[in-house]
């Protein structure tokens, strides 16, 4: 047995305390896109204090969406709280269990009620921080390959046993997972976070070169991770799947794929018209060959109608 694709879960003690690899890379990962964004926020004019400020605001609502969202999409495992030790089992993160899809969730709360709170824009915002989450969630992927989770279907193939296309899972996670057997399953999280990198790397080259539509990469997000999710989801062991069989990430992931592809173009038609009007507007008349004299609020006007 491949014994040096198994990694221990637990970093180190310190007295009763126990530090996993899961919460250490979680951690850096987050550290790492706070890094990025002190380095990115000067491009919409935010502080350094305005960027620890909203890091406050999205990564504690983000936690809690992203537990929140897996306990109730399993009720039977987590519902009804009778006593209190199952609304300690509710709220239990550091047993493990939490989704991306909660965190995005609340994270976007917490963006929402910073704007709202400090006057800022919200899409704007999401513009500078949608490069830094998908590589946070591409190197948070690592923590699913020591936990052992986020696998796909078995590999039988003996030519294709092998890291990153397969990761050997123990009896236990297995088992876990749906009464599987020790074995070579297909990387799921491995393949994920190849895709969130490649999405970095576009992410970051429009976040600097868009300046017509802001907030365009909120729908671009979207539709980039959903996708890909969508049928990742479909090939994964460990799905939420619902009393009729159907998996409930793969349903959830596709709309929001669909929703973020439709609504996208629409918001990217919309906001180009409505820059051009702008920029038209502010070169005036005369750099469009139109002499004599033309109120502003007359221009504005006609600027608009051509740009329809």
């Amino acid at each position: 047995m491949p014994t040096y694709y198994l990694m221990p879960e637990v970093a180190f003690k310190i007295g009763s305390l126990t530090v996993q690899w899961y919460g250490i890379i979680l951690t850096c990962a987050l550290l790492i896109a706070l890094v990025y964004c002190l380095r990115e926020s000067k491009q919409i004019k935010l502080t350094s204090d305005d960027m620890i400020e909203l890091f406050l605001w999205v990564v504690p609502l983000a936690v809690i969406m992203a537990r929140l969202i897996y306990v109730i999409v399993r009720p039977d495992q987590y519902l009804p709280i009778k006593n209190w030790e199952d609304f300690v089992d509710f709220w239990a993160i550091w047993d493990g269990g939490i989704t991306i899809i909660g965190a995005i969730l609340g994270g976007a709360i917490g963006i929402g009620a910073y704007c709202a709170v400090r006057k800022k824009n919200f899409l704007k915002i999401c513009d500078m921080i949608a490069p830094a989450l998908v590589l946070a969630q591409a190197l948070g992927r690592w923590g699913n390959f020591i936990n052992q989770e986020a696998f796909g279907v078995e590999i039988t193939n003996p030519s294709l046993q092998w890291l990153p296309f397969a990761v050997y899972i123990d009896g236990f996670n297995a088992a876990a997972a749906g009464g599987f057997s020790s074995g070579w399953y297909a990387a799921t999280f491995f393949y994920e976070m190849l895709w969130n990198l490649l999405g970095f790397a576009l992410f970051f080259v429009i976040w600097r070169k868009n300046k017509k539509v802001p907030g365009i990469l909120l729908f671009t997000y979207f539709f980039w991770y959903f996708f890909a999710r969508g049928f990742l989801e479909m090939i994964r062991l460990d799905a939420v799947v619902t009393d009729g069989g159907a998996k409930l990430t793969l349903i959830v992931s596709f709309i929001a794929a669909g929703i973020g592809a439709v609504a996208g173009v629409i918001y990217w038609i919309w906001g180009k018209k409505r820059f051009d009007a702008k920029e038209l507007k502010e070169k005036g008349p005369a750099a469009c060959g139109i002499a004599g004299d033309i109120s502003a609020d007359v221009w504005g006007e006609v600027a608009e109608m051509e740009c329809k």
